[in-house]
């Protein structure tokens, strides 16, 4: 559970991420009617690889390398770490409802979100498999399959591992000009590596269900493929607007009243949405608007990127702070450390001999006293967490007492001649756990 736990900080920045960069982009939709789609689109891309990377390189680097960077901190410490029953505005040892009772009700819903999401994105996957299978195959441009369906209700382009593919229905081959229309709309969907992006988006929908945000920014960054890939075919000038609107109305009433279409599918028509052919053909008259250059397109990317890093940093910074301006979390003492997890089962800071020890959040004292290689060790139960604290002189707690976060509970011992004074501070939650992952970007409380 402990492995789950420290996700979940890392999660509520990145729902907190995607909140401020799909209300810019939609703001910027709103505010920008000029801009063309396909630089609209680019913007949508650039912020979706942005959040991308900032995921990936968080996974990849070990745990406290860097330390509250990044466009998704995890530093949303008291809610992973199980830090007492500080969250819930009280110190007594009876209070069951803590921090880590709370984590574990998220983790449980967490997973049971992504168990659901996992089987829709499998019905999805038969589903097109399906299709694909019925289909009958008409020629290939490079490695696009071009086929046709009896049954599909609109043209649609997908991608899957090795082959890229487009599906036109059996009605289209009636008229010469509409089919190759459809075609060239979904050729034009794998040019934009729209039927990548698809799995992007509806990855981050699995993984932040509970974000109404993460569903707005897929509804929108689909729409802005169909009108990105509208405006580059008429760009070409070959042909009108008319002739287009035509083919869109005439997929359009060959729709109505039938089914949805398989996951993963750019579609010529988009399902559930009455207002979009009507939004489609106005776009198509609008001869005003125009696209972005690509330094400001860049430049537009930063300024959301830092919109979005902004607003985790104030997740984290609300998290970090209980009911009465009471820190949840602190550090034990303040000082550098000497020795990071791996080498011990814990950290050891230095800190001057006589320093203050504090209680790293509210708790309940366990044990006071001293063990092998430990001298002056106080333990208190975190929650679901279990701290040590070894170094230790002065203790000024008992066991059974319960204390509040930043209370103190002892002072840095001294230390052989040659060597540094030190806390070693150790947490556990049936294993072992990098205490930095757990403690506030900041060393400590003042």
């Amino acid at each position: 559970m402990s492995a789950f736990a420290s996700l979940l900080p890392g999660w509520l920045a990145l729902n907190g991420a995607i909140a401020a960069g799909t209300s810019a982009l939609l703001l910027i939709e709103k505010l920008a009617p000029r801009m063309s789609a396909g630089s609209l689109l680019r913007l949508h891309y650039g912020v979706a690889a942005t959040v991308l990377l900032s995921v990936g390189v968080q996974a990849l680097l070990p745990p406290g390398l860097l330390p509250g960077s990044g466009l998704l901190p995890v530093d949303l410490r008291t809610l992973a770490a199980g830090g007492g029953d500080a969250l819930a505005g009280s110190s007594q040892p009876g209070l069951s409802l803590g921090a880590g009772s709370l984590t574990q009700v998220w983790i449980a819903t967490a997973l049971m979100l992504l168990a659901s999401g996992a089987v829709l994105l499998f019905r999805d996957g038969c589903r097109l498999r399906n299709l694909l299978r019925d289909s009958h195959q008409l020629r290939s441009i490079g490695r696009v399959r071009i086929s046709v369906h009896d049954s599909v209700p609109t043209p649609l382009s997908c991608w899957r591992p090795g082959r890229a593919h487009v599906v036109v229905p059996a009605f289209l081959l009636r008229d010469a000009a509409a089919l190759r229309l459809a075609i060239a709309h979904e050729l034009q969907h794998h040019r934009q590596r729209d039927t990548l992006w698809l799995y992007v988006f509806a990855a981050l929908r699995v993984v932040c269900a509970l974000n109404p945000c993460a569903h707005a920014w897929a509804r929108a960054a689909r729409r802005t493929q169909e009108f990105a890939c509208d405006e580059a075919l008429l760009m070409r000038r070959s042909l009108t607007p008319q002739a287009y609107a035509g083919c869109l109305v005439d997929v359009a009433d060959n729709l109505r009243g039938r089914g949805s279409h398989a996951g993963f599918t750019s579609c010529l028509i988009g399902f559930g949405d009455p207002n979009s052919l009507r939004q489609r053909i106005k776009k198509m008259f609008d001869v005003s608007r125009g696209p972005w250059a690509a330094n400001r397109v860049r430049i537009t990317v930063a300024a959301i990127c830092a919109l979005m890093t902004c607003a985790a940093y104030a997740s984290s910074a609300a998290a970090d702070a209980a009911p009465g301006g009471a820190p949840q979390s602190v550090w034990p003492v303040d000082g550098v450390v000497l020795a990071g997890f791996g080498k011990h089962r814990g950290i050891d800071i230095a800190a001057p001999a006589g320093a203050a020890v504090r209680a790293y959040a509210a708790g309940t004292v366990l044990s006071v006293g001293a063990i092998k290689g430990c001298p002056g060790r106080v333990q208190i139960r975190h929650g679901s967490l279990i701290g040590t604290y070894c170094n230790l002189v002065q203790v000024v707690v008992a066991s059974g007492q319960a204390v509040t976060a930043a209370e103190v509970i002892g002072a840095v011992a001294g230390a052989p001649e040659g060597t540094k004074p030190h806390l070693h501070f150790e947490l556990s939650e049936q294993t072992f756990i990098d205490p930095q992952s757990r403690l506030p970007r900041i060393s400590a409380a003042h």
